[in-house]
């Protein structure tokens, strides 16, 4: 690179963002002092034409009711409107947009543009192609284009079966060139697309040579979710800021950086008066746009963009030379289109202008490029493909790639090939050329396998714990579901988050519900307002409006229990946290729907917690660890000394949509929805506070099966006595004592429970097709139909 004999005094540069660091290296190794300011094609039509102030989104949403992504594509059309009459009614609308902007201030014009760039020395370096605006703009100017050398190859594309066969051969062909010397530095990925993420890091790994695709995106972490949360919920930064300091350790290498990042992003908005709707849905697109790096190599293979790249003596290789893959090609759906673009005169190309500069771009890259390698594929998990036409245009040869087996750069590869050259011998009788090459320099353990767990590193594991260990009740029902199932999820971690509708649907009615007691509470304002925040399918919006209705009906029932219980407090999404300290720091942690209770001499309370699924409530199994909801909440309430001189008048489950009724029974609709609202779990059998709580609780209209007869609760009534709530409390803690105990002593051996015939170890596992569960597996448990480990007199 060679541009500082182009510089004179008073240069201003232009150059693509993608070339400024090694633009300006080859400034800083240059002997000779330099006046020269740099900037993109972007930056200069900031200056020379305007900018937006940071709220113009916001505005303009507010204002025209627009979403945030009809308001970019305005923004981005604005600099195109001039001042003439046009027909279209879009570009009409777009020129009384930017007039409305200009007399509000919105746009902001650089004065001393003009005046800099008066006598300056205008460069343009770097770029392949750019469009008739850029043009126009660039020699108003008066920008003279530096030329990159160029020269015509007659390149190779190199064609695989699969995307794997693909990859595998640009890293033997890597490992080739760092063999022979060459700086892993200089040499590039180019053309990759998201689909050989997953193959690439695969072989990274297997090959020992890093490649910079570690970025990770902070929208899909628990802080992140648990940001948005609080935010929607408090529609305030300052709170949610605090509430992540108080709820995670931001002392963490990775927590720091997900918390600065949600900082700066908050402080764009966190004094902007708009719709909060509106701020949230921008605060949400902010957050999915960052992304951050953990493991930063000095020595990697980086991913280059092909077009306004230069590439010096790098060693380029070029995948997914496929079609519609590369070059780019683009349809009418611009917000502008192709005949308004026309029909107005705009300075813009249209779809079909644009596929022949988008060809010409590629076409110009690849010629810049010395030393190159082009790549193809004719099918992967996802597609089938072709080769591009490019290669044809220009003249290429379209080879058969083969990967030289006879030279191994990972013995990992070829122990896994020689497996699968081996199942192909023995099921099919498939014989591959080098089965007998690498069956002769190679002993692998063919068909023996073993699933036991072979154990972790106890060192490893605290400090993969960043020293400190949070347990909650989801981290322990995998933990005693399978010890295993909890180190794949909660250890590996690779059971992400997925939002889907069902969990959509239940933060919406968890939300409304904690929200309903508010003096000011107007539940349909309050529906439709969450509902606008939410990005959903026409079937999805179908059924949350559908369900308005059925949520109504809830908080009606509801706040009915709430005139008529002796509880008059309320705690609502309450978080809790236990220390359980041990070797290293532990916290148990849990966040209660709905904490009832009244204070006197003893604070009588309540725990309620909704549920839009059909969880057992029963406690036998709470012995195994399992089904253990309810009672964990009782020992977080219990534990946290929130009140003095508890009792507990119950506990219980209430499922918050109604599912099963039955339109022949003798009970009407109404009735069976109420019944199916009513509370399910455990009361307490002391009636003179049981009936604080509930004092209809001799024949209870919101208590499943509460009766009484004449010789007490009915049988079918769910009590127990202090000393067996309190006793149920100890359960909890023990279990709670004895997961920490094994996972901080890495004990996670594939034990999934099997209680009776029902192997509930395995009910709802994501990860059965990881562990090759055998039957000897199963830890066998003897089926519980007593709580007499309770102790007390047990009446249900």
């Amino acid at each position: 690179m060679d541009l500082i004999k182009y510089i004179e005094k008073d240069t201003l540069l232009i150059i693509p963002n993608s070339i400024k660091y090694k633009v300006l290296e080859s400034f800083n190794n240059s002997k000779t002092l330099l006046n020269v300011k740099i900037m993109s094609l972007d930056e200069l039509k900031k200056c020379y034409y305007f900018d937006y102030k940071s709220d113009t989104k916001l505005y303009l949403m507010d204002k025209y009711n627009l979403t945030k992504d009809v308001v970019r594509d305005i923004l981005n059309s604005l600099y195109y409107i001039e001042e003439k009459n046009y027909s279209s009614s879009k570009l009409k609308f777009l020129k009384e947009i930017k007039q409305d902007l200009i007399d509000r201030d919105f746009i902001i014009y650089d004065p001393y543009f003009s005046m800099f760039i008066k006598d300056k020395n205008v460069l343009v370096y770097g770029y392949t192609k750019t469009d008739s605006f850029s043009n126009k703009m660039l020699k108003m100017i008066n920008a003279k284009e530096i030329n990159i050398s160029c020269e015509e190859r007659k390149n190779t594309v190199n064609l695989f079966s699969t995307l794997d066969e693909e990859v595998e051969f640009i890293f033997n062909e890597v490992s080739k060139l760092i063999d022979s010397g060459i700086d892993i530095n200089d040499i590039k990925f180019t053309n990759v697309t998201k689909e050989y993420f997953y193959t690439i890091r695969k072989y990274s790994k297997m090959f020992s040579i890093p490649v910079d695709l570690d970025n990770e995106s902070i929208y899909s972490t628990i802080m992140v979710k648990d940001f948005l949360s609080k935010l929607k919920e408090t529609q305030n930064f300052e709170k949610t800021l605090n509430y992540l300091k108080e709820a995670f350790d931001i002392t963490k290498e990775r927590n720091s950086i997900i918390y600065k990042a949600l900082f700066n992003i908050s402080n764009k908005y966190y004094d902007l008066d708009y719709t909060f709707d509106n701020i949230y849905d921008l605060v949400k697109n902010d957050i999915k746009e960052y992304s951050f790096v953990l493991n930063n190599y000095d020595k990697k293979i980086e991913l280059i963009s092909l077009e306004d790249n230069i590439f010096d003596d790098s060693y380029v290789f070029l995948f997914n030379f496929n079609q519609g893959e590369i070059p780019k090609t683009y349809k009418d759906e611009d917000y502008i289109s192709d005949y308004e673009k026309q029909n107005d005169g705009l300075d813009l190309e249209t779809s079909y202008e644009k596929n022949i500069l988008s060809k010409d771009s590629v076409i110009e890259s690849i010629n810049r490029i010395k030393n190159l390698v082009i790549t193809a594929k004719e099918n992967s998990i996802q597609n089938d493909y072709i080769v591009s036409n490019l290669a044809s245009e220009l003249n290429y040869d379209v080879v058969r790639g083969k990967v030289n087996n006879k030279i191994s750069y990972s013995s990992i590869n070829s122990k896994i090939k020689l497996t699968k050259y081996l199942d192909n011998f023995i099921k099919y009788g498939t014989i591959n050329e080098d089965l007998s090459l690498l069956y002769s320099n190679y002993n692998i353990s063919y068909s023996t396998y073993s699933n036991k767990f072979t154990g972790v590193n106890r060192d490893t594991l605290l400090k993969s714990f960043n020293n400190k260990l949070t347990l909650s009740y989801s981290s322990l029902d995998n933990y005693f579901h399978c010890a295993f199932r909890y180190y794949i999820s909660n250890i590996l971690k690779i059971d992400k988050f997925e939002e889907n509708f069902n969990t959509v649907l239940g933060t919406l009615f968890h939300y409304i519900l904690s929200v309903c007691f508010k003096d000011d509470f107007d539940y349909s304002n309050e529906y439709d307002n969450y509902v606008k925040t939410l990005t959903l399918t026409e079937k999805e919006r179908f059924f949350i409006e559908k369900l308005k209705q059925e949520l109504e009906f809830v908080i009606i029932q509801v706040q009915k229990l709430h005139k008529e219980t002796g509880l008059n407090k309320l705690l609502l999404e309450h978080k809790i946290k236990i220390d359980k300290t041990t070797v290293i720091p532990v916290d148990f942690v849990g966040i209660v729907d709905k904490i009832m209770y009244r204070e006197k001499e003893n604070t009588l309370v309540s725990i309620i917690d909704y549920k839009t699924g059909n969880p057992s409530i029963d406690l036998y199994n709470v012995i195994y660890g399992l089904s253990m909801q309810l009672p964990i909440y009782l020992y977080l309430v219990e534990k946290s000394k929130l009140f003095k001189n508890v009792r507990f008048t119950g506990f219980y489950l209430q499922k918050i949509l109604s599912k099963g009724i039955n339109f022949s029974a003798t009970k009407n609709y109404l009735t069976q929805r109420e019944d199916l609202l009513k509370l399910e779990g455990y009361s307490n059998s002391d009636p003179s506070i049981l009936e604080v709580f509930m004092p209809d609780y001799e024949n209870s209209k919101f208590i499943k099966s509460m009766k009484t007869t004449s010789k007490g609760f009915s049988s079918y009534s769910k009590v127990l006595s202090d000393i067996e709530i309190s006793n149920l409390v100890d359960v909890v803690d023990k279990k709670i004592n004895e997961a920490r105990d094994n996972i901080l002593d890495g004990n996670f051996n594939i034990n999934p429970k099997q209680i009776g015939d029902d192997k509930v170890g395995c009910e709802f596992c994501r990860f059965k097709d990881l562990c090759f569960k055998t039957n000897n597996d199963y830890l066998k448990l003897v089926e519980n139909k007593s709580l007499s480990f309770l102790g007390g007199d047990y009446n249900a």
